[in-house]
């Protein structure tokens, strides 16, 4: 067999493993979940306090300071921002799930792939539920501030 045949019959046999195991992923997904905002006052906004300062300042200084005239600036740094903050925090904390749960891995068989598929679940929660967060700032932005009608194409925001 060429290594490309292997290739192609390793992922539905990965797959099928996956899925067996769908049970653990979503409750290690819940867990990650928990203990992200467990130990905070604030819960879910604190996590988002960071993200909202750097957009802030960097508007503070592009906007105000540097003096470029775009409406609504804030609202496009943090429409880049937020997936790239998902992508960033997602990258970084699957890479080092298997050396932090290494005697988990030691002492029960699972297939590794559920490891950094729950990180980057857990990490998909927390994106979406920014997202709901800058949907309520647009709104916000728009009936309070008077600012830019929002239009239809603003949905295409979490798939791009």
């Amino acid at each position: 067999m060429s290594d490309t045949s292997l290739q192609r019959t390793a992922w539905p046999t990965n797959s099928k493993k996956l899925f067996k195991y769908r049970y653990l992923l979503s409750q290690l997904v819940v867990r990650d979940i928990k203990v992200r905002y467990k130990n905070s006052f604030l819960g879910f906004f604190w996590s988002l306090a960071n993200p909202l300062l750097q957009v802030a300042t960097m508007t503070i200084v592009i906007k105000y300071i540097l003096r470029v005239p775009i409406s609504n600036y804030s609202a496009y740094l943090l429409a880049a921002y937020l997936p790239w903050l998902f992508f960033q925090t997602a990258l970084l904390d699957s890479s080092q799930v298997v050396l932090v749960h290494r005697d988990l891995l030691r002492k029960v068989y699972f297939p590794r792939e559920v490891l950094p598929l729950s990180v980057v679940a857990a990490n998909l929660v927390h994106f979406m539920l920014a997202f709901v967060v800058f949907f309520a700032y647009l709104l916000f932005y728009r009936f309070f501030l008077h600012g830019s009608p929002i239009r239809i194409t603003v949905l295409w925001l979490p798939g791009s």
